[in-house]
């Protein structure tokens, strides 16, 4: 039999719609909550040839991995997780000449009887293990691993068995809710071996080796969010010279600049802001509050901005992070249509959510800037609030981890900004800082200089720094004088 590759094997999974892929803008809901641009199905592999073909690679993949192993080839049983994976067991036993085994996929009972070696045993369909027999478990895909715990317990829990090796056909490379590679996380709780016929960014290779750059992209942007930190590092290493990469853009093309924060109710008082300051260099972009897009329409206020002005358009919509991830796809969506050049969102209601943003944001080709850090006392629980300030690293530490480096912080907490820097600077990394909290509310352009210059200046990395400014601006009755003011503060460090 010729060796099975995995060019070979993709491209029999993708032919006989194991593999598919969703329509532009659509995603396919897996069990996990998450929407991805592609999906595994093994069970569209259901004809006996092919069928055969698909127990020919497991084999192939066994055989490959056995020679690490001291076991018995003749104790070797094969279990098929239900439902998908039972043919294919069943297949691999054929191919292999050893039996296998299944159970009956039903509604947990509970009750002292279910819990009873004897009664479990009632579940199996095909031969019934012995104590020191060999199980190799076969399934076709892991995304959490949820399922395969429950049949490790099971397994573990009907006699004295061997359980060494999970054979896939699939490795999502995705992280689970604690951030933790599904993969290696099985391993080290079962200290079983997970062995994978082919990876996603195996299936990422393929589709570019193949010119299908779109199928390519919205994967790449899916790991960018959700895969394994090893499956992170790769795509950012491969697409690290890709100008098509929406993430690698500036949104400001300066190293420093003021930003207005435009949080007026009345239209009226936005006009006359732009009129009277556009004309400024160092002004870098404006940014619109929730107020005026709830009582005009964003679509409006965009319109309105970008007849009056060129500079970028940075939308705050920072509290969409403390809804559910679902709600992320829509707001990036509907950002985009309206023609912000960015959005900004503080993702506080859960890792899911700052993976969601980070997913639609790259695949919408919408820059996003995230915040974590509020610049308000009675925030963190060290200062009678309700949030982790270590948790709250967590939220920056996803966003660099996927390649997005701009972020919002607080102006007015130099102590957590160089905390923070000190957390996510790394060889390559270019920060760009969006910094508010500055003037009415105590913040010091000088204070943030002293941390991003001072202490920051001998190492190889540059960190854009942007003054998010209102009320001192709009306030002021000479509004051009107070920003050359701030102006003369931000560049003379």
């Amino acid at each position: 039999m010729d060796k099975i590759t995995k060019e070979n094997f993709i491209d029999f999974l993708i032919s006989h719609g194991a593999i598919s892929f969703a329509k532009d803008g659509e995603h396919y809901n897996l069990k996990s909550g998450r929407l991805s641009p592609y999906f595994i199905n093994i069970g569209e592999i259901n004809c006996g040839e092919e069928l055969l073909r698909l127990a020919e690679f497991y084999s192939q993949l066994l055989d490959e991995t056995l020679q690490n192993f001291d076991l018995n080839d003749e104790k070797i049983i094969f279990y098929g997780i239900p439902e998908k994976a039972i043919p294919i067991a069943i297949a691999l036993a054929i191919h292999k000449g050893n039996p296998f085994f299944y159970t009956r996929k039903k509604p947990k009972e509970y009750g002292e009887a279910t819990s009873r070696k004897e009664e479990k045993i009632k579940e199996i369909i095909g031969k019934v293990p012995n104590d020191d027999e060999i199980i190799i478990v076969v399934d076709d895909v892991i995304t959490s691993g949820d399922t395969k715990y429950e049949t490790y317990e099971f397994l573990k829990s009907i006699g004295n068995l061997e359980l060494p090796i999970l054979l896939i056909a699939f490795n999502r490379e995705e992280v689970g809710l604690d951030g933790l590679d599904a993969k290696k996380a099985y391993e080290e709780k079962t200290k079983s071996k997970v062995v994978a016929g082919v990876n996603t960014t195996d299936l990422y290779d393929y589709l570019m080796s193949q010119g299908k750059y779109e199928e390519a992209k919205r994967i790449a942007s899916y790991l960018r969010a959700y895969g394994t930190k090893e499956a992170k590092e790769k795509i950012l290493r491969i697409t690290k010279n890709d100008d098509r990469d929406v993430s690698k853009r500036k949104i400001i093309n300066k190293r420093r600049s003021i930003i207005p924060a435009c949080d007026f109710e009345e239209i009226e008082d936005l006009e006359n802001l732009v009129k009277e300051i556009d004309s400024l260099d160092i002004i870098g972009g404006y940014k619109i509050g929730s107020p005026l897009a709830v009582r005009y329409g964003l679509e409006r206020i965009v319109d309105k901005m970008k007849s009056r002005s060129e500079k970028p358009i940075i939308y705050d919509h920072q509290k969409a992070g403390s809804d559910i991830p679902e709600m992320s796809k829509k707001l990036v969506r509907v950002c985009k249509k309206a023609g912000v050049d960015a959005l900004i969102v503080f993702p506080l209601s859960g890792s899911e959510t700052a993976r969601a943003f980070i997913y639609h944001s790259l695949e919408n080709e919408l820059p996003l800037i995230i915040g974590g850090k509020m610049t308000h006392r009675g925030f963190t629980l060290n200062d009678y609030g309700y949030i982790d300030d270590n948790k709250l690293l967590e939220v920056y530490r996803i966003a660099a981890e996927a390649g997005i480096y701009n972020f919002v912080i607080p102006g007015n907490r130099p102590e957590f900004v160089e905390k923070l820097t000190r957390e996510l600077l790394g060889e390559d990394v270019s920060l760009t800082y969006y910094a508010t909290g500055i003037g009415a509310q105590g913040g010091s352009i000088k204070a943030l200089n002293d941390v991003l210059r001072n202490k920051y200046a001998n190492l190889d990395c540059a960190i854009d720094l942007h003054i998010i400014v209102g009320r001192s601006i709009y306030d002021s009755k000479r509004k051009i004088e107070e920003i050359k003011r701030l102006e003369e503060e931000l560049l003379s460090y």
